[in-house]
């Protein structure tokens, strides 16, 4: 830790950029899949598989407490986390560019 806040070395932005990028396209392509295919029927056509499935689909898919749901807030966190890391290294940039600028001023 540095004396006015934290430190870290500028170049790790951009792979730390596209690793959270990558992770947020699996992350909807996980949701895309569930959304589509993850729904199941009453196979057997009776009373238990038709109890087994609403409760699976509610597990799975539809109720608050929903493994899609925990995607779904797992994506916005991810997304969250991918738009404030490419915010920090365009600021990032301009600090850069207006060092730069101000050292070329001052020569």
């Amino acid at each position: 830790m540095a004396e006015n806040g934290f430190q870290f070395d500028p170049q790790v932005l951009p792979r730390l950029h596209t690793a959270f990028a990558d992770a947020l396209a699996k992350v909807d392509r996980q949701i895309e899949l569930a959304k589509g295919e993850l729904r199941v029927t009453a196979w057997a056509g009776d009373s238990v598989s038709a109890y087994a499935a609403e409760r699976f689909n509610a597990r799975a898919l539809d109720e608050q407490s929903s493994a899609l749901q925990a995607l779904q807030v797992y994506r916005a966190a991810l997304d969250s986390l991918v738009a404030k890391l490419s915010v920090s290294a365009g600021q990032y940039q301009q600090t850069e560019h207006d060092k730069d600028a101000t050292m070329r001023s001052g020569q």
